[in-house]
């Protein structure tokens, strides 16, 4: 199970926090990914503003964090409804299992 949680932390910034979770059924435990990456829409566009980014590695067990930014300074984000998406990726080379996840924030 991957749960996505967000939070402002300005009017220009979202932190985007990606939990990992072994099995929603038997197992409820966080668990390390062997990658995590994200894609962020902007509601005024249709590419994403980032693409496959990489979130790095976990802040804690099973815990994944992405900070966006807008562009420089304070100006505010585009309101609307901001899309979330991303894959974890779990195993090395030829048995890796992709699994997507997705999410949105509205500014």
């Amino acid at each position: 199970m991957i749960e996505v949680i967000t939070k402002f932390i300005d009017k220009a910034t979202v932190l985007i926090i990606v939990e990992v979770r072994k099995n929603e059924i038997t197992d409820n435990s966080l668990t390390n990914a062997t990658g995590v990456t994200i894609s962020i829409w902007d509601p005024e566009v249709t590419l994403p503003v980032v693409d496959d980014g990489s979130m790095g590695d976990p802040v804690s067990l099973g815990t994944y964090h992405y900070y966006y930014h807008k562009g420089t300074g304070l100006d505010p984000m585009a309101k609307g409804n901001w899309r979330i998406g991303g894959l974890v990726a779990d195993g090395t080379l030829d048995d890796t299992v992709y699994t997507p996840f997705s999410g949105s924030f509205e500014v």
